[in-house]
């Protein structure tokens, strides 16, 4: 094989399996992102985000293999007729870069993401109890009170809606905040009618009735119009975050299984390969090796269908993305 040809392989090779591996890590950092501020995820820097660590990806993957493309591989008493990576600090350095330093921050990262699920958890089940425990007071304090039958009539309406248009301009202007809750006594009692005759003295919020010349109508708030704070709230926010909390419990199902076939895969290649690398008098099996190289290749294929048997959005984006293939 030529030499040049070789060597653009062996390229290829290392930069294709370390952008793999430093794929899952990315994906770590972006799950993690998620768990740790599940509001901004979706928010703010979202494209800028993915496109960061998609850049980084390749930039360092390819900075990783680059040394093989300098001519690191013009070693004396090269074999033209097998191609492999002939420096074995080169090996080394390469291990270290793509598996030994991504591996435990990838695993770190997943840790941190299974605590925060977990204290998620945690909290979403100390709602719910408080919530049952608020709804049954609510229930026994319903059921203390009494009947409807006993409770006073209702009062009658002060002002109707649709006498407030013969109402005088002045009066519809009234802002509540201007009048004055305790206007000056006068001889004809402990308060003051509200008159338009009156206009230089301070209006009364409470509004009187010849038929309660005793004082102001008190105010009557029906029970309808009362909300009780049980259920959750409904805003976008509050949306937003049952959605993402919702997703990042299904990826507890999805996480242990792509970290488990990532371990098993490319633990073995990078072990075998450091230790041929290091122990120049070690004999590994050549078909040792070669299980090893192609159990590492196996990874990037079984990637795509873990994702697509546990995730469903993967799954119809792959359902869409095939048949928009197959179509053309």
């Amino acid at each position: 094989m030529n030499m040049h040809v070789c060597d653009g392989l062996m390229t290829m090779d290392v930069m294709l399996c370390t952008a793999s591996i430093f794929n899952l890590c990315s994906i770590s950092i972006d799950r993690f992102i998620a768990v740790s501020i599940p509001l901004n995820y979706n928010v703010k820097h979202v494209d800028q985000r993915q496109i960061f660590l998609l850049s980084a990806t390749w930039i360092l993957a390819l900075a990783v293999a680059s040394p093989v493309m300098f001519g690191i591989q013009n070693v004396p008493q090269r074999d033209p007729t097998e191609c492999k990576l002939e420096d074995d600090n080169f090996v080394v350095y390469s291990s270290v870069c793509s598996f030994f330093i991504p591996c435990p921050i990838m695993l770190l990262l997943y840790c941190g993401m299974f605590r925060g699920l977990r204290r998620w958890e945690e909290a979403r089940k100390a709602k719910l109890r408080s919530s049952i425990q608020a709804c049954r007071k609510f229930q026994d304090a319903t059921a203390s009170m009494p009947p409807l039958d006993s409770l006073p009539p209702p009062l009658p309406p002060i002002i109707k809606r649709e006498e407030l248009t013969d109402m005088k301009p002045e009066l519809k202007e009234i802002n509540l905040e201007e009048l004055d809750p305790y206007p000056p006594e006068s001889p004809d009692g402990p308060y003051n009618k509200s008159s338009p005759d009156t206009p230089d003295r301070p209006y009364n919020n409470s509004l009187t009735s010849p038929e309660y010349k005793d004082g102001p109508v008190p105010t009557v708030v029906a029970y309808s119009n009362i909300r009780y704070n049980l259920h959750p709230q409904t805003g976008p926010h509050k949306k937003k975050r049952a959605k993402i909390n919702g997703r990042e419990r299904k990826a507890m199902k999805v996480l242990p299984v792509v970290v488990g076939a990532f371990l098993f895969c490319w633990t073995p290649f990078f072990v075998v390969h450091t230790m041929q690398a290091l122990c120049a008098t070690c004999y590994i099996p050549p078909g040792l090796m070669s299980i090893v190289t192609w159990l590492g290749y196996v990874n990037s294929a079984l990637n795509p269908i873990i994702y697509t048997v546990f995730n469903t959005e993967f799954r119809n984006y792959f359902k869409k993305f095939l048949h928009s293939c197959c179509t053309y």
